[in-house]
């Protein structure tokens, strides 16, 4: 165990160019803290160990079944009226009892897809062997292939879910612009592929409602509607919900800040109503870590003119300020 610790640490201090097979173009005119092509070669060590866990480890497989397994026993539990609700929103609102304004509303469980009911892992192992950083191009290339696989357990807890309430499906995939009013299926495909694309291979996989346009919410897929948190409270105003399914800490409570002021009322939640299938490749909690950096990224970075530039130039701060972050164990001399 020490030598593959120290094995790993050797990688990790390894410099950024070591592989010259494979070489980035980096962003025409950027240059960051690092430069572009020791970023992407530092990201990819960051997510190779994840990736390859995912991919291939018993535990990983064993924990997501844990996960869907852990919400099929309490399934008959959070979705029973008369119990407190799972929604943020909700918390104080008390039980729904037979004179609560709860007790006639039907139950949802809402579920979150990327690495939570859909395995995007292959993408990644893609931005691992080609030396990229992530690129909304490339990641819409991918959901239009339609080969993210189906999380180990996750197709039939769905289907047992769909059994007992109302399901809806929130994610961060994402539409070009808002599709309140649109109907006709070319400007739909215009406006927002991956919409058609994510129900498309949903219903390859078998998931429930995945022809129905209606159980799902995309970003930017309505124009008045630009969070998950603001997505489950329109749920919440017609609905009990009874139960939430995600990777991140955001698919459940609007931020880690509000999670980290009401920790003693949420945490009760885990296991009973709040089930989390495990993300180690990317999510919302490297941003916290990295929080420290914020007014240093935004002065050094903030004049370049697209995301993919000031995602770059904000790499190497942002790697600093996580590094910084580690509880390190340092040996008596």
């Amino acid at each position: 165990m020490k030598s593959l610790l120290l094995i790993w640490a050797m990688v990790l201090l390894l410099p950024g160019c070591e592989h010259t097979q494979i070489k980035s173009q980096g962003v025409k005119g950027v240059e960051d803290p690092g430069g572009t092509d020791e970023a992407n070669a530092q990201r990819s060590r960051e997510i190779l160990y994840a990736t390859l866990w995912m991919q291939h480890s018993t535990e990983y497989r064993a924990a997501a079944l844990q996960a869907f397994e852990g919400a099929r026993a309490q399934l008959k539990t959070a979705t029973k009226c008369g119990t407190a609700e799972a929604g943020q929103l909700q918390q104080s609102k008390g039980t729904c009892g037979a004179k609560s304004p709860w007790a006639k509303r039907p139950a949802a469980i809402i579920f979150d897809l990327d690495e939570t009911l859909l395995d995007n892992s292959a993408y990644q192992a893609f931005q691992i062997k080609q030396r990229e950083l992530y690129d909304d191009d490339r990641w819409e290339i991918w959901v239009k292939s339609e080969e993210a696989l189906a999380i180990a357990g996750a197709v039939d807890f769905v289907k047992d879910a769909s059994k007992a309430a109302r399901i809806y499906y929130v994610t961060n995939r994402e539409c070009r612009k808002p599709i309140d009013k649109v109907k006709d299926e070319l400007k739909l495909r215009a406006d927002c592929p991956q919409l058609l694309d994510t129900m498309s291979r949903m219903e390859k996989l078998g998931f429930p409602k995945a022809k129905d346009r209606s159980a799902f919410y995309l970003k930017g897929m309505y124009a008045d509607l630009q969070s998950k948190e603001a997505i489950r409270q329109k749920i919440a105003t017609k609905h009990r919900i009874a139960m939430l399914v995600g990777d991140d800490l955001e698919d459940f409570v609007e931020s880690h800040a509000v999670y980290a002021q009401n920790e003693a009322t949420l945490a009760p939640l885990w296991g009973k109503r709040w089930f989390i299938v495990p993300n180690p490749a990317y999510g919302s909690w490297p941003n916290a870590l990295s929080a420290d950096a914020d007014q240093d990224v935004s002065k050094a970075c903030g004049h370049l003119a697209t995301k993919k530039e000031r995602d770059y130039c904000a790499y190497r701060p942002e790697y600093e300020a996580r590094m910084n972050k580690l509880k390190v164990w340092f040996p008596l001399e």
